[in-house]
């Protein structure tokens, strides 16, 4: 199948944790949309982040956990607009918006301030710094259960995979219970693992920022999804990490983490 002729629905955007993407898939089918394939990538923030604070956090709120339209628009209306944002309203110009229009549609995600979309060799490392969340959401890993079984139930292919965190987020996530998160997700779900460090999560020309990874990095993801045993096996060379992008699953989630952990003493 050509490119042009696939039809496909983006769940992504900020902090979207599996709960979200459940109940997306919940209402496409509801609808009897007719769905081939799933594909979720998930991280850290599916560990900790709930879906009361999403509900509560009105940029990030999905109108399926309010019980109608209005309850769902009612607190948008009860918000008092701040005067500075009401300004950059009244005086925007679409015109003087176009690049970064096009950057956002490029890449998911326009950076603002922060953002070097070069693969530069001189990263300003301030932008690498983070502190991170722990282990809070300890059910989370139940609603990944819950897409792959509805998918399985629907006759959908389902592919799961973890981001390729940077190493700063992925050390502090680590010591916040991300191991253990993922050996709960690991005993009904099987998925492909790309958090761990290697030449590629320790080099920050890859990412935007602490929790944004490049392009160029989500092309080795789709090889390794999608490419051949040759691909594979010299992006994993080139990574300098063997088990990188490995299908994990119960019945080998605890090696996969043993050699996770031994990254760590090198």
């Amino acid at each position: 199948m050509n490119d042009s002729e696939l039809k496909w629905y983006n769940m992504t955007y900020s902090v979207g944790t599996p709960n979200d993407h459940l109940m997306t898939l919940q209402t496409f089918l509801k609808a009897n949309v007719k769905i081939k394939a799933v594909l979720i990538g998930f991280d850290e923030i599916a560990m900790w982040r709930s879906a009361e604070v999403q509900k509560i956090d009105l940029v990030r709120a999905p109108f399926q956990l309010y019980k109608n339209k209005f309850e769902f628009y009612l607190p948008y209306l009860q918000l008092k607009t701040d005067e500075s944002i009401k300004k950059q309203i009244e005086e925007y110009v679409e015109e003087n918006h176009i690049a970064k229009k096009e950057v956002f549609y490029e890449y998911g995600w326009d950076g603002g301030k922060t953002a070097d979309y070069s693969l530069t060799e001189n990263p300003d490392m301030e932008r690498y710094n983070i502190g991170g969340g722990a282990y809070s959401q300890k059910d989370s890993y139940k609603d990944l259960e819950a897409i792959v079984n509805l998918c399985m139930e629907n006759n959908i292919k389902t592919i799961l995979f973890t981001n390729p965190l940077y190493q700063n987020l992925y050390k502090t996530s680590v010591n916040g219970g991300y191991f253990d998160f993922l050996r709960k997700v690991a005993q009904n779900c099987e998925f492909y693992n790309f958090s761990s460090l290697n030449n590629y999560t320790k080099n920050p020309a890859y990412y935007f920022d602490w929790s944004h990874y490049r392009q160029p990095l989500a092309l080795l993801i789709e090889k390794i999804i999608f490419g051949t045993e040759e691909e594979k096996a010299q992006i994993r060379k080139d990574a300098g990490d063997e088990l990188w992008g490995i299908k994990v699953n119960a019945e080998n989630i605890d090696f996969v983490i043993q050699k996770l952990q031994e990254q760590f003493e090198i």
